[in-house]
């Protein structure tokens, strides 16, 4: 039982269900000071007061240049939060990147705009879960709604951020039609593109836009079923459809997904299972072509291009519960040319020429961004950011 005069949030709660999973069996909490909770467990003491207090700090991401770190920090309103790693790695020195507590409303996916100084999200007013597209200047409390829709699954901006392409879900029951919708962030004009069909429905995912802006590539289910995504690309000029994989094949949601960026105007990456694991396929725009690029065993969780020697690479992530395999591929030759492991799990947050930062963590380890200068040949690591050595401490028994 917990006892104290604090209020606890639904977000410090889930985080104590956390700890007792990784930790395992059955503790019992107890408050020791006004302000201090201790829970015995298999005969230690272990204070978790640091994970309520001097680490309120969750849902880490990088803006695409990496050098912007958002968070939210609940320590009293919930707030989205960011520092610029190029000036501060204290986390106590962040600032509100919107003026919003985020207890009173949905806020997912927050993604900072280079072009006009703006955090856009999907969320809604009141927790009443009616997801739309928001935005508003870094750092101000002005927010503004750009779509009108029952709810959006799926969205990104073009590749010079001024347009976003979103599937509006139009509705509750299963025979509604979905709409693809092109937002022009210049005019505001919100053009429809298309809807989808009762065969293939679109579903939660990226977007990935040409870089001309002549087409999209997302996902749909076929009959809705999970089991059978499928990527699609959609011409915006025709606003033809044309299914990309396999659709006779079984690929579950999961382990299919689209890449942000293309290789060049005519030719991209996508990720699907369909053989069994998140392997790479390759899609030329022109010829319509679709070729499986990697045959891995395991899993590709996340990959993102680099660029050695103004020629464009792959750098791959490949996880397991014990390591991480980061390795660099030529997509040319499907060779794979470097290779490093770490205990550490990675997700990419932003890839700049050859470098690539991540954001780590672990068991021992709340989260680190990590830098890894990619050459053919070698990885170079180095720590960007990292907690405080006395803060570690108190959050690692």
């Amino acid at each position: 039982m917990i006892i104290g005069r604090n209020k606890i949030t639904m977000q410090k709660i889930l985080l104590l269900i956390i700890l007792v999973s990784i930790l395992g069996g059955s503790p019992v909490f107890s408050q020791v000071a006004d302000n201090d909770f201790v829970m015995q467990f298999k005969g230690r003491e272990i204070d978790i007061s640091p994970f309520l207090e001097d680490f309120p700090y969750s849902q880490f991401s990088l803006s695409s240049d990496g050098q912007k770190l958002f968070f939210h920090n609940a320590s009293k309103q919930t707030h989205l939060q960011w520092i610029n790693l190029a000036q501060t790695t204290d986390l106590t020195k962040a600032t509100n990147a919107i003026g919003i507590d985020l207890s009173t409303c949905n806020l997912w996916s927050p993604k900072y705009n280079k072009v006009d100084n703006c955090v856009y999200w999907i969320g809604d007013e009141s927790n009443e879960e009616i997801i739309n597209i928001y935005c508003n200047k870094l750092g101000t409390t002005q927010k503004e709604k750009l779509s009108d829709v029952p709810y959006i699954y799926a969205w990104n901006f073009n590749q010079d951020y001024t347009k976003i392409a979103y599937v509006g879900r139009m509705g509750q029951n299963e025979d509604r039609l979905d709409e693809l919708h092109v937002l022009d962030l210049k005019t505001m004009k919100d053009e429809v593109i298309g809807i989808d069909t009762p065969e293939f429905r679109y579903t939660w995912s990226s977007i990935s836009w040409r870089p001309d802006n002549s087409g999209v590539m997302l996902l749909a289910l076929k009959n809705a079923d999970r089991h059978y995504a499928n990527v699609v690309y959609v011409d915006l000029v025709t606003k033809e459809r044309t299914v990309l994989t396999d659709s006779e094949k079984r690929a579950d949601y999961s382990g299919t997904g689209v890449m942000d960026k293309w290789l060049d105007n005519d030719n991209c990456l996508f990720f699907s299972n369909q053989d069994g694991h998140k392997n790479l396929y390759a899609f030329n725009a022109v010829s319509g072509e679709v070729e499986q690029l990697t045959r891995f065993k395991t899993d590709i969780a996340d990959a993102d291009y680099v660029t050695i020697n103004n020629k464009k690479y792959l750098f791959c992530l490949q996880s397991t519960p014990i390591l991480t395999e980061m390795f660099v591929l030529d997509i040319e030759t499907g060779e794979i040319l470097n290779r490093k492991s770490s205990s550490m799990s990675y997700s990419i947050g932003a890839v700049s020429g050859n470098k690539v930062r991540l954001l780590a963590n672990n068991v021992t380890t709340l989260i680190q961004v990590v830098e890894i200068e990619v050459g053919k040949n070698k990885m170079t690591e180095s720590i960007v950011f990292d907690l405080p050595q006395e803060l570690k401490q108190k959050l690692v028994s």
